[in-house]
């Protein structure tokens, strides 16, 4: 019979996850939100991926690692847009619902926020490392 002291760590490891990676591509971290929907930079996610959904962006504060690629996927049933309010980044192509688009980040540290050109406010930030 095998001791309950060795059977317990197995299961916590199952419990959390096993030690997997759900990393979402180059420049993805890992992380949590500790801040809420914060544009300003604080709270952000670390992440490559965010959904347009409800008029929204999700999450609408990210932090990537410099030249990271960003893909925003639309999961409503509305065309949306990215455009970067310093053109930092050049503006996305209309991304229809269903669709994604990958845009790359700045190699400069630095917050830049951006909106859709459809729904001015949509808004979001990403934070460059």
């Amino acid at each position: 019979m095998r001791s309950p002291l060795i059977i317990l760590p197995l299961v916590a490891l199952l419990a959390c996850g096993g030690g997997g990676s759900d990393a979402t591509g180059p420049g993805t971290t890992g992380g949590t939100n500790t801040g809420g929907n914060n544009p300003g930079g604080t709270g952000a996610v670390a992440t490559t991926a965010v959904d347009m959904k409800n008029l929204a962006f999700t999450p609408a504060a990210i932090k990537v690692s410099s030249g990271a690629t960003v893909t925003w996927t639309n999961q409503d049933a509305t065309n949306h847009s990215v455009i970067f309010d310093n053109s930092a980044v050049p503006p996305s192509n209309t991304v229809a619902a269903g669709a994604a688009q990958g845009l790359v980040m700045p190699t400069a540290a630095g917050t830049y926020t951006y909106h859709c050109g459809f729904h001015p406010t949509m808004t979001g930030s990403v934070q460059v490392q």
